[in-house]
């Protein structure tokens, strides 16, 4: 393993680490990549602020100043398969992807960005192969949303033991009915989760009611508890 690559392996392990991240942007300097050190100071900066914050303005400049220049370079390989994405604090923290490609391309996205946030298109008939995935455990948010979803592929979602670390599950335009829902309240590993999405599913009055209780008043509103 080579110095960068372990500095990566680190900040994989510890992704709320702000430290290991301006660590390894100092290590990027002393090595010749100061664009890369200053966009992960940056963007560790503008984490840090409120939105209110006036200094925020001169980061923000500063962000967007090099986000176009070298977005392409610092992506690489993830820009053939990735269909959206968005850095925080100087990674790649949120990514929106097909399921078929999630499936080959898993193995280089997680080993190569701190992902925590991943919205995932289809995956009805391949819930197995995704649920059984290991790398969902560095997940905290995940969306199906308009993905076809009906109450097996839900009931498979509820029995993956990697979703612990959910906080937000958005499953939004699915066709999960009453079956479906009741799985994911009654499972084990979902028992974090503070929003749950599920918008246009076909759900009864009765386990809607159940549903808001836990979850708040509206429909993929943030739980009070």
């Amino acid at each position: 393993m080579t110095e960068q690559e372990a500095f990566l392996h680190a900040i994989l392990d510890a992704p709320d680490d702000d430290g290991l991240r301006l660590i390894y942007a100092d290590w990027l300097e002393e090595h010749g990549d100061s664009p890369r050190a200053e966009f992960i100071r940056v963007q560790v900066g503008l984490a840090r602020l409120p939105n209110n914050d006036p200094n925020a303005a001169v980061l923000y400049t500063r962000q967007n100043h090099l986000l176009p220049r070298f977005e392409k370079a610092w992506l690489g390989e993830l820009h053939s398969f990735l269909s959206g994405w968005f850095f925080r604090r100087g990674f790649v923290e949120s990514a929106r992807i097909g399921v078929k490609k999630l499936l080959a391309h898993a193995d280089t996205l997680f080993r190569r960005e701190p992902v925590q946030e991943l919205a995932v298109r289809g995956g009805r008939h391949l819930m197995h192969e995704v649920a059984s995935s290991p790398h969902l455990a560095r997940l905290t948010v995940l969306s199906f949303n308009n993905s076809y979803l009906d109450d097996a592929a839900a009931g498979i979602l509820a029995a993956s033991p990697f979703l612990k670390g959910l906080v937000h599950l958005s499953l939004q335009g699915n066709q999960i009915g009453d079956r479906g829902v009741l799985a994911l309240l009654a499972s084990p590993y979902l028992q974090g989760l503070k929003m749950l999405n599920l918008r246009g599913s076909r759900v009864s009055a009765e386990l809607r009611q159940q549903y808001e209780v836990r979850f708040g008043h509206y429909w993929g509103a943030p739980g009070s508890g």
